[in-house]
């Protein structure tokens, strides 16, 4: 399918109210997130893991934004970040072939 005619379609389907950044939202999802004294720790063990990492984020993600994958991409030693331009929060959904395709050009280079 063209790429336009997927714009569109996607732009049809969006919901400024989905993506909307609401401050008691971000404040519930890093609610169970490390603090204090354990967030080190677990840093150093997830930058300690050898193992390869495909770190995926949508661009427009109106939930959590990029950061967080950042994060976790610059902590580890063999990530590898993609932030796809045309996603929000669900970049498996909003760009399924370009998602799909990564992840099947990571694995078969594993």
């Amino acid at each position: 399918m063209d790429e336009d005619v997927l714009d569109e379609r996607r732009r049809a389907e969006y919901r400024p109210e989905h993506a909307a950044t609401l401050p008691w939202l971000r404040e519930a999802f890093y609610a169970g997130s490390a603090a204090g004294a354990t967030l080190p720790g677990r840093i150093a063990r997830l930058g300690a893991a050898a193992t390869p990492v495909l770190v995926v984020a949508g661009a427009s993600d109106g939930m959590i934004g990029t950061a967080p994958a950042r994060a976790v991409a610059a902590c580890h030693p063999a990530s590898r970040l993609e932030v796809l331009t045309r996603s929000g929060h669900r970049p498996w959904v909003e760009e399924p072939e370009r998602f799909t395709g990564l992840v099947a050009e990571f694995l078969d280079a594993g």
